[in-house]
């Protein structure tokens, strides 16, 4: 490739690097993070609320929500890189399934899927249970079809004059499909119903 040294240096680690499993290098990163951090998170991810942790730790409600916020930002670049290798199709997004498909580990999975949600470069759709890339979502788009919704919607309409209605603000997003806009009512408390 006629590179020269600085530019060899850097493909030789590149493609050292690449052949590596890229879970094994987000296990990794998590294994050098000390076992309180390590618990802080887990007892998160299991649900406790930052006053139990804190308890448990003997740790204030704060401290344990900044060791949260480091641990997940210091894991960011990791947790992005897997993404890139999962993530076919990047205008589509990625679901929660398609990613625990990815890891043998579930505990590693919980793990991995929590800092995802905490991650500023992705947006988790939680009525579809994916994740988007944050460049894929357009300014106030989820405010925007609130507010459609609730115009469209009313006392009741016919679900396909809906999407007819809401078609300008979902048609050029290939992130947001007819399946998710029902799961999105569904979570919006709006009922379905015939056929």
């Amino acid at each position: 490739l006629n590179l020269n040294g600085l530019d060899h240096y850097r493909m030789v680690k590149a493609l050292l690097h690449m052949q590596a499993p890229f879970i094994d290098t987000f296990l990794n990163a998590w294994n050098e993070l000390t076992p309180s951090y390590q618990n802080i998170i887990w007892s998160r991810v299991q649900g406790k609320t930052l006053e139990t942790i804190g308890n448990e730790e003997g740790k204030t409600r704060e401290r344990v929500r900044q060791i949260i916020a480091k641990t997940a930002a210091d894991m960011e670049k990791h947790i992005c890189t897997l993404m890139d290798t999962f993530v076919m199709d990047v205008s589509a997004g990625i679901s929660e399934a398609e990613i625990s498909e990815q890891f043998t580990d579930t505990k590693l999975c919980e793990i991995f899927l929590y800092l995802l949600k905490q991650n500023k470069h992705y947006t988790y759709l939680s009525f579809a249970q994916r994740f988007i890339a944050k460049n894929q979502v357009p300014n106030h788009f989820f405010q925007d079809l609130f507010e459609r919704v609730k115009q469209c919607i009313k006392e009741g309409i016919n679900y396909y004059d809906l999407l007819v209605e809401l078609d300008d603000i979902f048609e050029h997003q290939s992130f947001f499909t007819t399946s998710d806009l029902r799961s999105y009512l569904h979570a919006c408390g709006y009922l379905l119903y015939g056929e």
